[in-house]
């Protein structure tokens, strides 16, 4: 959002803006993304900090000043989504919340209260969760989800098998569901900026075995899809073709052969590609279950380089 957020007051002033009332100064952090109304309130749906938030926006008691109030969430690493709001004439908002830690509940606020209760949940014990964050080398704070098994973690300093996953594309980001820092570094990370989508992950990488999380004997990685022309840029401008050669997709397949030819130690270099469902090739027409299988096949190849297979 790069303009203040307005509300108007009298329909029959709408059409000049000394009528209208700021509920929401623009902020460069902030993105709105949708809003939805009440009888004696609104709430606008958006991002802040990495995170999707809530704003809370209505009058005060004498029914006089407009305020927001940023719904408060109980746990740093999170994910909202909206639920059946059918009522107009209404206090109360419903939104759905989960983490990696707390699968999907249901709950309720009140706007009267400023009070919430949980309507439904499902509970899963034996799972802890952190929010970490790493430095870009443009000085970008980078939000992480950690998420371990509680009777699992080794004490602190002692590194662990992790598996860092990313997305560096459309404006998404995935893991707790959350949704990308901010749209400034979205921006800022496309087109003939585009390696900085590659060296935040190293940085985050970089950071996690910095802090003895875990070591690089510990660690895989992750990543898939993400690509186009609105990321990109188009191939057939020579700025853009001679810029995406640094990271070519093709050049996995170079790279393959070369380690293969060159490498001196016993490290498995496994090259497998499915070349029947395109793009999305886990969503296979003719096998319901191919994705499954698919997953199956990563998540054991990546247990026995970790060694975490059980003999």
């Amino acid at each position: 959002m790069s303009v203040p957020l307005h509300i108007v007051l009298d329909k029959q002033k709408a059409a000049h803006n000394s009528h209208w009332t700021s509920v929401f100064a623009y902020d460069p952090t902030v993105k709105v993304g949708s809003v939805i109304s009440f009888e004696s309130f609104f709430v606008l749906s958006g991002r802040q900090g990495g995170l999707t938030q809530r704003w809370i926006c209505g009058k005060d008691t004498n029914n006089s000043t407009w305020h927001k109030t940023r719904l408060p969430m109980p746990e740093a690493i999170y994910s909202l989504g909206t639920a059946k709001n059918a009522e107009y004439a209404t206090t109360k908002y419903r939104y759905t919340y989960s983490s990696m830690t707390t699968p999907k509940q249901t709950v309720e606020y009140d706007f009267i209260s400023n009070k919430t209760a949980i309507l439904k949940e499902t509970p899963v014990p034996h799972y802890d969760r952190e929010r970490v964050e790493a430095t870009a080398s443009d000085g970008t704070t980078i939000p992480m989800s950690v998420i371990y098994r509680k009777d699992k973690k080794k004490a602190e300093g002692q590194p662990q098998a992790l598996h860092l996953y990313g997305y560096g594309s459309y404006e998404a980001s995935f893991g707790a569901s959350f949704l990308i820092l901010s749209r400034r570094k979205y921006e800022a990370a496309k087109y003939l900026t585009k390696m900085t989508t590659f060296t935040d992950f190293i940085a985050c990488a970089e950071h996690l075995v910095a802090t003895k999380v875990t070591s690089p004997s510990h660690m895989t990685c992750e990543g898939v899809s993400a690509g186009g022309w609105a990321e990109w840029g188009n191939p057939n401008e020579l700025k853009y073709f001679t810029y995406m050669l640094q990271y070519s997709p093709f050049h996995l397949c170079v790279q393959v052969a070369k380690l293969r030819d060159l490498k001196t130690d016993n490290n498995q270099v496994l090259f497998k590609i499915d070349l029947d469902g395109g793009h999305c090739a886990h969503l296979n027409v003719n096998d319901r279950y191919h994705f499954l299988k698919e997953k199956t096949v990563n998540l054991s190849f990546l247990l026995d380089q970790l060694k975490c297979l059980e003999k």
